[in-house]
């Protein structure tokens, strides 16, 4: 997967107390912070390196895989709340 590797937040994430993932133009986890990871309630490692919206829905976050795609898709910055 192409994109930003780690350091995508600028160092800014662990600041946010939202969860937050950097995902590259792929649609690929390139970063996300530890509040991503308790929400989620996943591991870094299921979620870094691979396709965000699988991963989610692998996860049990069918709305925030079905929120990801269509962003995705739109090809523009997006944000949205999930609520699995």
């Amino acid at each position: 997967p192409g994109g930003r590797g780690p350091g995508a937040f600028g160092g800014l994430a662990p600041l946010v107390a939202d969860g937050v993932l950097a995902i590259d133009a792929a649609g690929y986890v390139v970063e996300l912070n530890d509040a991503a990871l308790r929400l989620l309630d996943a591991s870094r490692a299921a979620l870094v390196g691979r396709h965000a919206a699988t991963a989610l829905e692998r996860l049990g976050h069918g709305s925030a895989a079905l929120a990801l795609a269509a962003a995705l898709r739109a090809d523009a910055p997006a944000a949205f709340t999930v609520h699995d």
